[in-house]
């Protein structure tokens, strides 16, 4: 684990340097060092358990989140961030079988591609869980990645996230769980703040009624969903030093805007920019936008280790 652990945070990321850092660790220990041969460090991380590094990172993070003072929380709250990516990985038939390559790329001459959906915590920048699937085809949108987890959010939390996740069965879901959310209103929605019930200046409340069934979610489950949820959407103002003020509208489960004020929740949209900057910081600090592992069991050891 240390081994591995020391390839993902180094830039020679080669198995020859992972094992050289063992032999000085080893020698500076007065211990006998290991063969530099890398095949033995190749076996034993093959057979290094996935679940195993899956707990290891989620309990970090866990562990970190538990530390946070109060002030690094909004409103006493824990504030997870949601988002997507897409990683690329060598070409091999193994990797090919369960992440194809885009179909924009001739056969033959791409890279097959991983899209995984990641929830993280604000206040640290540690991913608190991800889920990981191909780029495209059925029950691999970022949707139905991120159902996968939603474990993760806890009563009390807030969702953050971009416009994609602006849904009605998501905010539904996290309603049901007593999560908040903040998403900017998706482009195809249609908003008209002379209706529904006015609290300020471009501020209401308003019904969202429940879509036509999709097609993957099963009539029972269709069916356990309520025909309308009430939420807020509010015209907010970004204003960021260098960039120009831009107004957008989020939709949010936060109701009363004596609690939470348009200010508040500008604010609060601002810290969406965290979760592009954190898996900005693993993927290219780290270098995690091109993978090593020939296999997808190694793709997925790897994304956890990073």
């Amino acid at each position: 684990i240390w081994a591995f652990l020391s390839q993902v945070l180094n830039d020679d990321q080669s198995q020859q340097a992972a094992v050289a850092r063992v032999i000085s660790f080893f020698s500076s220990q007065g211990r006998e060092a290991p063969s530099p041969n890398t095949a033995a460090y190749s076996k034993a991380r093959s057979r290094l358990p996935e679940g195993l590094l899956v707990t290891q990172a989620q309990n970090c993070a866990r562990e970190l989140e538990a530390m946070t003072l109060p002030d690094w929380r909004w409103k006493n709250k824990n504030v997870k961030l949601v988002d997507g990516s897409t990683l690329s990985m060598p070409d091999t038939p193994e990797n090919q079988s369960l992440y194809p390559q885009p179909r924009t790329q001739k056969k033959g001459v791409g890279f097959p591609l991983a899209r995984i959906v990641t929830v993280a915590s604000h206040a640290t920048g540690a991913m608190l869980d991800l889920a990981i699937g191909p780029w495209s085809g059925k029950g691999t949108g970022e949707h139905a990645l991120l159902r996968k987890i939603l474990h993760v959010f806890k009563p009390g939390d807030i969702a953050l996230g971009d416009c994609y996740y602006a849904s009605f069965f998501l905010i539904a879901m996290l309603l049901d769980m007593g999560v908040d959310a903040v998403f900017p209103i998706h482009g195809a929605r249609h908003r008209d703040f002379r209706r529904g019930k006015r609290l300020g200046k471009k501020d209401h409340l308003v019904q969202w009624r429940k879509p036509a069934k999709p097609t993957w979610m099963d009539k029972e489950k269709y069916d356990e969903f309520p025909d309308y949820i009430t939420v807020r959407e509010v015209a907010v103002n970004n204003t960021r030093n260098g960039f120009k003020s831009q107004s957008r509208v989020v939709v949010t489960t936060f109701l009363k805007p004596k609690e939470v004020s348009k200010k508040d929740l500008a604010l609060l949209y601002d810290y969406r920019w965290c979760v592009e900057l954190d898996l900005r910081s693993i993927k290219d600090v780290m270098h995690m936008g091109i993978l090593r592992g020939k296999t997808p069991e190694m793709v997925h050891k790897e994304i956890w280790a990073h």
